[in-house]
């Protein structure tokens, strides 16, 4: 699962907390795909160590503006600042 290796691979990088979320996302899916009486034990254990692997490593920090903080260079640090810069 991509999300999960972003988020265990790389937790300091741009991508970590969302790729954590699309793992969880991912997982509880799969949980809720399956039939009455298929064995889930995989999916639960996959989303209990995801779950702390986010409290232990990823809780404590920021979460990103998804969007405006990746692909804005000349966002500013204050909020509403999203706008593009413009052209004369």
């Amino acid at each position: 699962m991509l999300g999960e290796f972003l988020a265990r691979r790389y937790p300091d990088g741009q991508h970590a907390q969302h790729g954590a979320e699309i793992a969880m996302k991912a997982y509880a899916r799969l949980c809720g795909e399956a039939t009455p009486g298929d064995d889930r034990k995989f999916e639960a254990a996959r989303m209990t160590a995801m779950a702390d692997f986010i409290t232990h490593h990823l809780a404590e920090k920021p979460r990103r503006r998804r969007g405006v903080d990746d692909a804005n260079p000349h966002r500013d640090g204050q909020e509403g600042h999203n706008q593009r810069p413009s052209i004369a």
